[in-house]
């Protein structure tokens, strides 16, 4: 993992973590395109909304199948991206 390796940040053993894609993003710096970095701001956003569900009803009506689709193909491009990344295999 990059970020306990090569960041200060250290969540409390026993704890979630973070879900915040910007904060890791900020902590690891992997290097990734300008749109992948969008694309995970997007990311982060959407994973708000479709955490809780009183919002799931409205994030069904606004992510279509399409778009899903879309966030998958980007997201694999970001994994495949981090492991590339030499620091992965450390």
């Amino acid at each position: 993992m990059i970020i306990p390796k090569y960041s200060n940040y250290n969540p409390v053993k026993g704890t979630r973590g973070t879900h915040n894609l910007i904060l890791l993003v900020k902590l690891a710096k992997p290097n990734l395109t300008h749109e992948q970095l969008t694309f995970l701001a997007a990311l982060n956003t959407a994973s708000i909304a479709t955490r809780y569900p009183q919002e799931l009803a409205q994030a069904l009506k606004h992510y279509d199948r399409k778009m899903a689709k879309g966030y998958i193909k980007s997201t694999e491009e970001v994994i495949k991206c981090l492991h590339q990344d030499p620091r992965s295999k450390k």
